[in-house]
């Protein structure tokens, strides 16, 4: 009988044994975690109503001096560069005699990566944007040929029926900048119609904008991108006594934390204060900055933000990359490509 006993209790010392064999955790398990990645610093460079102003308008201006600003801006962070509408109509004749080709295929020699569409985009009607969306994405052909340069994309969130007249310009454009997953998305200015001839805009319509970016930013996200931008060509009635205008009105009707950068028109910028949700306007002298002869220093730090204006708008925007297992489905999108 106590044989028996101690041999039961042997069988429950290898039975608890083994259990405990069975939830040991696995080798390395208990050591540190991975060391959370950097904060990363994107600078954005923007032009809009560039209007294909290959030289300069008097003594300043051109796409050299541009091209020349935004190369020495690029080696100093990782960049996204932008242009917020108006690339082409009412162009120079240098441009215009040429069928307007000459603003796109300067801007892929510029490195504009997206777009968006202004009013004067659809001063020659849908054929004609077409062709210019068209070229702006053909393959590049190097330095020189018909399409040099890099090919970028055009995006508009905001058009109805947009796949009925234009191919080629998405809602959003997913990029990855140093690792970073960025959307940008285009917003079309609601008045454009009415600047322009009749049928210009074919059977398009421009809907509501901040119902458009709400809309595309709550995607972005879901999609996974870190840092979501909306490019757009609204800007400023006035600035004084206080900021007023589309610009104003469309930034404080986005849904807090969605977007955190919204680009515009005409030099200026609102950076979305990410501590109060408070939309901060972060102003320039009224100065159009493809004009610019020398960068203009004035720099504003908005809740870690720094915005510098200079040849383009400049921004600086502190993106916090989020910790990703093999990297999210976008990052590893872009570089399968």
């Amino acid at each position: 009988m106590q044989a028996g006993r101690k041999t039961l209790r042997s069988r429950w010392r290898l039975l608890i044994v083994g259990a405990a064999a069975c939830i040991a955790l696995p080798a390395g398990a208990l050591a540190a975690r991975p060391t959370a990645p950097a904060p990363v610093t994107i600078q954005l460079l923007n032009v809009s109503d560039w209007h294909g102003n290959l030289d300069p308008a008097g003594t300043s201006g051109g796409a050299w001096n541009l091209s020349a600003r935004w190369t020495a801006d690029r080696n100093d962070y990782p960049t996204l560069t932008l242009a917020a509408g108006d690339d082409f109509g009412a162009t120079p004749p240098l441009a215009s005699f040429f069928e307007e080709a000459p603003a796109v295929q300067a801007q892929r020699l510029m490195g504009v990566q997206v777009g968006t569409l202004g009013n004067h985009d659809f001063d020659r009607g849908i054929e004609h944007l077409q062709a210019m969306v068209d070229l702006a994405a053909a393959p590049s052909t190097g330095e020189t040929g018909d399409h040099p340069g890099q090919p970028y994309r055009y995006v508009a969130a905001n058009l109805a029926k947009i796949n009925e007249n234009l191919r080629g310009v998405d809602p959003v454009a997913y990029l990855a900048i140093a690792g970073v997953s960025v959307a940008v998305i285009g917003i079309v200015n609601e008045e454009a119609p009415t600047l322009v001839g009749v049928g210009n805009f074919g059977t398009m319509t421009v809907t509501d904008g901040v119902e458009a970016a709400n809309h595309y930013a709550m995607i972005a996200r879901n999609r996974g991108a870190e840092v979501v931008v909306v490019l757009t060509h609204k800007g400023f009635e006035s600035l004084s006594p206080t900021p007023e205008g589309p610009l104003v009105d469309f930034a404080e009707g986005l849904t807090p934390g969605l977007v955190d950068v919204v680009i515009p028109r005409g030099g200026e910028s609102l950076i979305r204060n990410v501590v109060d949700n408070a939309t901060v306007p972060a102003l320039q002298a009224k100065l159009n900055p493809m004009l610019a002869t020398k960068p203009a220093q004035l720099i504003f730090d908005l809740a870690g933000l720094k915005y510098v204006t200079s040849a383009g708008i400049r921004v600086f925007f502190t993106a916090v990359k989020q910790q990703k297992a093999g990297g999210g489905r976008e990052e590893r999108r872009q570089r399968q490509r």
